[in-house]
C-alpha cells in the first residue's frame, strides 16, 4: 500500500486505483499532444477480494433475536430473514410489494431492474422466512396486493397505515440497515 501521512496502513485499494489512473490519463494526454514520448507502464498488484459470503448463522440468529416483539419486531424480523436468509439487497427489499409473496416464493426485482425487466425472478423462501412474512402479514393486517410489503412508523410512533404507505411506497432503501 502507498504511504499516507497519519495513516500508517497507507492508502486504500481504490484510491490508488484512482490515483494511477489519473496518472495515467495525464501521461496519455501529454503524449498525445505531443508533451512527452514515453508511456506509463504501472503494474497494479491486486489483493484479496472482499468477504461477501454474508451473515454467519451464529450472527442472523443474534439479529433474530434483537427484532423484538409486536408489530415492529415482526416487520424487522422480515428485514433481518430476507437480508441474512434469502440474501436479498437493501434495494430489493425496499421493492417488495404483497403481490410479491405467494406461496411460498418472493419475486426479487434485481439490481437494474428499471432498466432490464429480466432481472426480475421468483425465489423459494427458506421456511424461516416464510413464516416471519407469513406472521408480517397477518400482524399488518396487509391485504392491497399493491400495497409495499414493509412499511415504517410516523414520528409518533404509530404504524403508517397500508393504504398511506402505498401513497409513500413504503420503505426506502435508506430505511433497510441490518
Amino acid at each position: 500500500r502507498l504511504p499516507r501521512e497519519g495513516h500508517p496502513e497507507g492508502l486504500s485499494a481504490a484510491t490508488q486505483k484512482r490515483r494511477i489512473s489519473a496518472l495515467s490519463s495525464v501521461v496519455t494526454l501529454a503524449r498525445a499532444l505531443g508533451v512527452v514520448s514515453w508511456v506509463l507502464k504501472i503494474e497494479v498488484r491486486k489483493g484479496p477480494k472482499p468477504d461477501r459470503t454474508g451473515y454467519s448463522p451464529r450472527v442472523a440468529a443474534a439479529l433474530c433475536q434483537a427484532c423484538g416483539d409486536g408489530l415492529e419486531g415482526a416487520r424487522d424480523l422480515v428485514v433481518v430473514r430476507l437480508v441474512c436468509s434469502q440474501a436479498l439487497r437493501r434495494i430489493e427489499v425496499a421493492r417488495l410489494r404483497v403481490r410479491d409473496y405467494a406461496n411460498g416464493k418472493i419475486f426479487v426485482r434485481g439490481k437494474g431492474y428499471e432498466r432490464n425487466e429480466q432481472k426480475a425472478e421468483w425465489v423459494t423462501a427458506t421456511p424461516e422466512t416464510r413464516k416471519a412474512i407469513e406472521e408480517w402479514l397477518r400482524l399488518a393486517e396487509l391485504t392491497d396486493p399493491d400495497a409495499p410489503l414493509l412499511f415504517g412508523w410516523r414520528n409518533n410512533g404509530r404504524a403508517k397505515s397500508a393504504k398511506s404507505s402505498a401513497r409513500a411506497g413504503g420503505l426506502t432503501p435508506q430505511g433497510v440497515y441490518v
